[in-house]
C-alpha cells in the first residue's frame, strides 16, 4: 500500500495520525513520537515525499491517454515562500524633574540639609515621616485625604510648620506648612544614574541640586505655592535631549527628558513561513475534534438506554455495567447459596 493510500485509509477509519488509534487526533495525541522522517506530529507509515505528492497529483490531474495523442508536460515544482522583516531603533530617555537641596531648620535651630521634589503640579507641600523625625518638629494633629493618580486616597494625620533657606542666597527665607506623609513620598529621583556631559547653556550655573544625575531619596515636595514664591525670571532652554533650566531662589534648577546614548536598542524581527509546510501541518491536525467511542464505551450506553427505568418515587434504576455477561463472584457461588 502506497503512503497516499494510507492516508486516505486513516482518514477513512478516523485513525489518528500519530499512534494509528482511533478516538482522537493527532492535535491531542498524548504518545511522545513524531515522523522518524520529518520529526513532523505523523506516523513514519503516513509519511509522503515530495515526488509521491507531485506523482498522486498527477495521476488524479492527468485524463486517460489517447493513441493519436502525444502531448508531452512539464512540471516545475513551485515553493511558496512568506517573509516578514522589520528592524527598528529605539532611544530610552530618562525624565529629570527639578528637585533642589533646601536647608531645613530644626527645633533647635540646626540647619539640616534636605532635598526637595519641586512639583508645580502639586496643590499642597508634603514632608516624610524621616524628615520630621529628624527634625524633631511639633505636629498638629488633623484628617485629610490626599488624593492622586487614579484617585488613589491616601490619609493625613498631621501637618507641621517649618523654614527653609536657600544655599546661594543667605537672606531667602522660606515659612512652610508641609503635611507630614507616612507613606515614602516618591521613588529615588531619578530613576537611574544620567551620563552627564558638558553641556555649554549650563555652564557657570549655581545649580540648586548639584547631584541632579544621581538617584536619591526626596524629603520634602513642594508644591504650586512654594513653587511661585521661589521662581525668578530667568530661563535656558538646551537643544533637543538636554535639560532645561530655570532660575529660583534656591538656584538654577534642571529639568526635562535627557537622551542617553549608552541605553540605545537596537530590535531586528526576521520571520519566514514555508507556505507549504504551514499547510501540511493544517492538514495533519484534523479539524474535527469529535470524540470517537469504544465497544465497551459503546455497550455502557446501550445498557443505559435500555435498562434505565424510574420507580414510584421517582427513582431512577439503572443496571450495572458489566464486561462479561456472567460475572463470577471472587469468593465462589455466594449467588447459588442466597
Amino acid at each position: 500500500m502506497e503512503p497516499t493510500e494510507r492516508n486516505n485509509y486513516a482518514i477513512a477509519k478516523r485513525l489518528c495520525f500519530n499512534c494509528l488509534v482511533p478516538g482522537h487526533s493527532a492535535f491531542s495525541c498524548k504518545l511522545p513520537m513524531s515522523c522518524r522522517i520529518c520529526q513532523r506530529r505523523h506516523h513514519s507509515l503516513l509519511h509522503v515525499t515530495e515526488n509521491q505528492e507531485s506523482a498522486a497529483s498527477t495521476s488524479n490531474s492527468q485524463p486517460h491517454p489517447q493513441i493519436s495523442q502525444h502531448v508531452e508536460e512539464k512540471q516545475e515544482d513551485v515553493q511558496a515562500h512568506t517573509m516578514n522583516a522589520s528592524h527598528f531603533t529605539t532611544r530610552q530617555g530618562v525624565a529629570l524633574l527639578a528637585s533642589a537641596v533646601v536647608e531645613a531648620v530644626s527645633e533647635q535651630g540646626y540647619n539640616i540639609p534636605l532635598r526637595a521634589l519641586i512639583d508645580q503640579g502639586s496643590q499642597a507641600t508634603f514632608i516624610s515621616e524621616k524628615a520630621t523625625q529628624l527634625l524633631k518638629l511639633e505636629r498638629k494633629p488633623m484628617k485629610g485625604n490626599v488624593v492622586g493618580v487614579g484617585s488613589v486616597k491616601i490619609e493625613i494625620n498631621h501637618v507641621v510648620q517649618l523654614q527653609l533657606k536657600s544655599r546661594w542666597d543667605p537672606n531667602f527665607n522660606l515659612p512652610i506648612q508641609a503635611y507630614v506623609m507616612s507613606k515614602q513620598l516618591t521613588i529615588k529621583l531619578p530613576a537611574r544614574t544620567i551620563a552627564t556631559h558638558p553641556w555649554p547653556h549650563l555652564k557657570g550655573l549655581e545649580l540648586a541640586d548639584t547631584n541632579y544625575f544621581q538617584p536619591g531619596h526626596i524629603d520634602i515636595l513642594l508644591g504650586v505655592k512654594e513653587y511661585s514664591e521661589i521662581l525668578q525670571q530667568n530661563y535656558i532652554k538646551g537643544p533637543p535631549g538636554t535639560p532645561c533650566a530655570k532660575k529660583t531662589s534656591l538656584g538654577w534648577i534642571l529639568f526635562g527628558e535627557i537622551h542617553s546614548p549608552q541605553h540605545e536598542s537596537y530590535v531586528v524581527m526576521h520571520h519566514q513561513i514555508d507556505v507549504d509546510d504551514l499547510l501540511k501541518s493544517f492538514w495533519e491536525i484534523e479539524v474535527d475534534t469529535e470524540r470517537c467511542l469504544t465497544q465497551e464505551e459503546k455497550l455502557c450506553e446501550q445498557i443505559y438506554e435500555n435498562t434505565t427505568t424510574r420507580n414510584q418515587e421517582g427513582r431512577y434504576i439503572v443496571k450495572l455495567p458489566f464486561n462479561t455477561s456472567n460475572p463470577l463472584s471472587p469468593k465462589g457461588k455466594t449467588k447459588v447459596h442466597a
